[in-house]
């Protein structure tokens, strides 16, 4: 009977058809979400808790705004989900994001791509709906199935198909070179075409509103081969500094004037209520770095702002400290480096910003400062513009806390990432 039972197991590995062994669906569907964590998935720019697992659904708070995403990219494919708002009156946002970034946009939460609407009780007659729009977001683009009544990148869906909160809803995403269809609830309402990028990673939103989803499977399509253009960066590895523990991974004082609102870091301190320096407590070393910032605009009549400051400081060091202005003179100098009479006229000439890559700060528009310490050799630039190239900093210590420093009234930061470097 053993000998049997060895040779019948036997004879079904050799004749069971080779498309069915190993296969989770028979429509070869994956799953996305294995129902008991987020492997798989990305936190970027939202803190702990933010999106966690609850009876084998995908759970998020809303809080702060921003967004997860897949570790691996797609292109062509059929995704098919379960969502469900819990308002039941009041608006419930949310959405999901296809052929994403993995990073942020300039002076936003969210990420360039396509935006799959996931919205109930807001309705704005000829602008949008709650039933499956269909959109470009943060310098993507596509062309609507249907013409929008204000020219907008954005496709209206065709029926009204979504259930109100409370109520699970079904989609499935047809994306295949460049074009999406929405099926909403079993029937297609909304499509656009000429996307780009048209690959990318896959995000779900958070967006003030608690949402749930569940029965997420994606099948890919056979692709074709794209521009490089086409194709949105593979992620590198950054790590949202404020991701974790919000500002409990600074070093702050009780009065302290910093604080998060939503998905920013603002200060409003004025002179005597508080520290206008806040530092990580952890130490870093090799890092590339990465920070919006803008200067709100304050009650001062317009045009009397006066001149603002504030600076991003790397491993404790005054000599790291970077200026970040009104784009007057331009950001990204270091004021003790180029004041610093002890130091080489080359060394001074090169701590200064080869140009002004700001963009209107004082009229309350982000700018972005990217740059890398690799030994001593610091490289910077601002908004993809580079302003300074491999200046050395002698004297600096090998590692120490990053930290934003207000000098001339309220700054906000946000996006704030590092990644170490060998």
């Amino acid at each position: 009977m053993v000998r049997l039972n060895k040779m019948l197991a036997l004879a079904w590995f050799v004749f069971v058809p080779l498309g069915l062994w190993g296969q989770s669906d028979p429509d070869g569907f994956e799953p996305m979400f294995n129902g008991k964590n987020l492997d798989g998935w990305e936190m970027v720019n939202t803190q702990e808790g933010t999106f966690y697992v609850k009876d084998k659904m995908i759970v998020t708070t809303g809080k702060p705004t921003g967004f997860m995403r897949t570790q691996k990219q797609y292109q062509n494919f059929i995704l098919e989900m379960e969502w469900k708002h819990t308002n039941i009156k009041e608006v419930g946002n949310s959405g999901l994001f296809l052929w994403a970034d993995s990073f942020p946009a300039l002076g936003s939460p969210f990420t360039r791509g396509i935006e799959v609407q996931i919205l109930v009780n807001l309705e704005s007659k000829g602008n949008y709906t709650s039933h499956g729009d269909i959109f470009s977001i943060w310098g993507a683009t596509c062309v609507p199935d249907r013409a929008h009544p204000k020219g907008w990148p954005r496709c209206l869906p065709s029926e009204q198909r979504v259930k109100g909160g409370g109520e699970w809803n079904h989609y499935r995403v047809e994306a295949k070179n460049g074009s999406l269809k929405l099926a909403v609830n079993g029937k297609v309402v909304s499509g656009i075409s000429k996307a780009s990028p048209s690959k990318g990673y896959i995000a779900l939103e958070s967006e003030g509103a608690e949402c749930m989803f569940r029965n997420l499977k994606i099948k890919e399509l056979p692709s074709e081969a794209i521009e490089e253009k086409e194709a949105t960066p593979l992620a590198q590895g950054h790590r949202f500094l404020l991701g974790h523990y919000g500002l409990g991974g600074f070093v702050t004082k009780p009065d302290s004037p910093w604080t998060m609102r939503d998905w920013m870091l603002a200060y409003r301190g004025k002179k005597g209520t508080g520290s206008s320096e806040i530092w990580t407590i952890g130490n870093h070393g090799n890092i590339e770095f990465s920070a919006d910032w803008r200067f709100p605009l304050d009650n001062s009549p317009q045009g009397t702002q006066g001149t603002r400051k504030a600076y991003l400081g790397l491993r404790g060091s005054n000599k790291a400290l970077i200026l970040l202005t009104d784009g007057k003179t331009g950001s990204g100098g270091l004021p003790l480096v180029e004041s610093d009479a002890s130091l080489p006229e080359a060394i001074r000439l090169a701590a200064k910003p080869a140009l002004v890559a700001d963009t209107n700060p004082l009229e309350n528009q982000w700018n972005r400062l990217e740059g890398s310490l690799l030994g001593n050799q610091l490289s910077l630039k601002i908004n993809g513009k580079e302003i300074i190239k491999a200046l050395p900093l002698e004297g600096i210590p090998s590692e120490g806390p990053l930290g934003l420093v207000a000098s001339e009234g309220p700054v906000d930061f946000a996006n704030l990432f590092i990644r170490v470097l060998k």
